[in-house]
């Protein structure tokens, strides 16, 4: 299955592997095809990939009819108002990422970034990966039925308006993948991560088709279960670490890259490579999202150190 372009999934639904393994800023494609209605999720696996997968099935890419959004990262939706332009397709995305879509600037909020030049620079850089303002043709909620007969399932977490789509046991899981659990945006959240991966695992799911990684067709709940797991065991490392110390997100971040450098086996010459300003600000959000939710739980509290914002545990 691997081996071919496109491979196929489903009943009419096709796998369009994603340029660079599905890396940033890439992710896996999907396409529907029932006669002469072409519906593609996520569109970004890379030019050449889906013009070969839409030629695999007998098209091109003037077929395509409408294009559906798992969320609003740019790994998933910046060839969307190309290939809007292209074939008059329309766009579909839920109505809590839509804003994010429809300017550059919404966009940019959701990262959080305070620091006015830093924030300019990363909105540069976001242009010049393809952010644009797109024009949405239907914002979609909850339970609503997409283009190929897919029901909307919200699962918010990795952004506001992430979502999954199902269709007699095929999950299109977009960044519910599997993989590593990302929450780097100010926008997101854990506990709404943590309940969307279990109401994944409450369902009847017999592919699981995410946008990273590799489908998964056998032992679903045991993958949704490991990849909860994820998250707890993360935030059981935060809490060892406030067990009895007071730290800084700053303290907490430079603490985990010293844990991984002593569990890397090579331990001789191994070093966290230096990050750029964007790539250190995405880690603290992450990890301060993670503890804003032990703080939901009761588990750490907010104090200040040295006038600064810093975590201890509540236990004690």
């Amino acid at each position: 299955m691997v081996g071919e372009l496109p491979a196929q999934v489903g009943d009419h639904l096709f796998w369009v592997p994603g340029e660079n393994g599905a890396r940033f800023p890439y992710c896996h494609s999907y396409l529907f095809e029932d006669g002469n209605r072409i519906v593609v999720f996520d569109p970004k696996c890379g030019e050449s990939q889906l013009n070969k997968a839409l030629a695999g099935i007998g098209h091109e890419i003037g077929d395509i009819t409408e294009i559906i959004c798992t969320h609003f990262h740019l790994d998933h939706s910046t060839n969307n108002m190309p290939l809007k332009e292209k074939t008059g397709a329309g766009i579909w995305v839920h109505e809590l990422d839509a804003p994010a879509l429809q300017s550059v600037e919404r966009f940019v909020e959701r990262y959080g970034i305070e620091d006015a030049g830093t924030r300019i620079k990363w909105q540069d850089t976001l242009e010049t990966l393809g952010v644009r303002p797109q024009d949405i043709d239907h914002v979609i909620r909850e339970g609503d039925i997409v283009p190929g007969g897919f029901q909307t399932i919200h699962t918010p977490g990795h952004s506001p308006g992430h979502c999954c789509f199902y269709k007699e046991g095929v999950l299109i899981a977009g960044d519910l993948d599997c993989t590593t659990p990302w929450v780097g945006n100010a926008t997101s959240n854990v506990n709404d991560f943590l309940a969307s991966i279990e109401r994944l695992q409450s369902m009847e799911i017999s592919s699981l088709l995410p946008g990273h990684g590799v489908p998964i067709f056998e032992n679903i709940p045991a993958a949704l279960e490991a990849y909860r797991q994820k998250i707890t065991r993360l935030e059981m490392h935060l809490l060892e670490m406030l067990s009895s110390e007071t730290l800084t997100v700053d303290e907490i971040v430079q603490r985990v890259d010293r844990m991984k450098r002593e569990r890397n086996t090579n331990n001789t010459g191994y070093n966290i490579p230096s990050r750029s300003p964007i790539a250190a600000h995405l880690i603290y959000i992450s990890t301060r999202n993670y503890l804003l939710h032990l703080e939901s739980l009761h588990q750490v509290k907010i104090v200040l150190k040295s006038g600064k914002e810093a975590w201890k545990s509540s236990q004690g």
